[in-house]
């Protein structure tokens, strides 16, 4: 019963992250990157403290020191800030299939900072796993032309790059901290929203935003930064195994070229959905790997 329920909450949550490529193209229409990242992570912001406020959290901030605020205004500039800001700059500039299957590349992201800054050890298997992950990228951005370098905008993958790497840095470093997830997310977006307000303030005039442009801000901040990821720690905390549960996060990317597809009317390349498979399977390479050294230590 358990695994049913989380098996549900997991589905759901698969669901809502697939359409959030297609959700940032048509915001993207109306637009410009730094707004967008500034209206969704407010809207993000907002529900996020709603759910301190449910969870009864609020007399916890009191226990907070400056050194913990230090570290969420860090983070905070990390995400939201840098990474959706250059994510949404590179989504502006790339074909949506394109830029999701660059920014599914993030857990061999992981992996590679995880060698250099933490010095953990590159074994040969390891380095097969990020190899196929990036032969599988190399493959989606040229569209399988291996006579050309590239033949999207080259800016618009620096940027799709960039912003899996600060998501990786930001997921290095927030995995070692140790806080209500709930508060730590609300004040990481609080100050990733004041980062956005003073970037927009100095660098664009904001006018007051049309429904139009309102709606699929909002429903980023909902789907892609808030609400969704705790619909997926639900699912986590409900399975008996967790193994289930992640599985099913990596049918994400190939649902979303359907949508893609479907509403975007992007025509999917076959060598989009080939290095896609590449990429998951060189990140499920690394999981096994992870895994089995796991077990050994044990």
């Amino acid at each position: 019963m358990e695994n049913k329920k989380a098996i549900i909450y997991a589905g759901i949550a698969v669901l809502l992250w697939s359409t959030v490529a297609t959700a940032f193209k048509i915001a993207l229409r109306n637009l410009q990157p730094f707004e967008l990242m500034f209206y969704s992570s407010v809207f993000s912001t907002i529900i996020l403290f709603i759910i301190v406020i449910i969870k009864q959290q609020l007399i916890n901030f009191k226990y907070l020191k400056i050194k913990d605020f230090l570290l969420f205004a860090f983070l905070g500039l990390l995400v939201p800030f840098g990474y959706y800001s250059i994510l949404f700059m590179a989504y502006d500039l790339l074909p949506a299939q394109i830029a999701q299957a660059i920014n599914f590349t993030w857990p061999i992201a992981i992996v590679i900072l995880s060698v250099i800054i933490k010095k953990e050890k590159l074994s040969i298997l390891k380095f097969s796993a990020i190899f196929i992950s990036f032969i599988g990228a190399y493959i989606v951005i040229s569209g399988g032309n291996f006579n050309n370098i590239i033949n999207f905008n080259i800016q618009g993958v620096i940027y799709a790059f960039l912003s899996v790497f600060i998501w990786a840095v930001y997921w290095i470093i927030n995995r070692e901290i140790n806080y209500d997830m709930s508060i730590a997310l609300f004040l990481i977006f609080l100050f990733g929203s004041i980062y956005a307000l003073i970037t927009n303030v100095m660098f664009y005039s904001i006018a007051i935003p049309t429904i139009t442009e309102l709606i699929p801000a909002l429903y980023v901040g909902l789907f892609e930064m808030s609400i969704t990821f705790f619909v997926w720690l639900i699912a986590l905390k409900s399975a008996k195994s967790t193994a289930i549960v992640n599985n099913i996060i990596y049918l994400t990317p190939f649902i979303s070229l359907l949508i893609i597809n479907y509403i975007l009317k992007e025509t999917i390349k076959n060598s989009t959905i080939i290095g896609l498979f590449l990429i998951v399977s060189g990140i499920v390479l690394q999981l096994i790997l992870k895994n089995k050294n796991s077990l050994i230590k044990n």
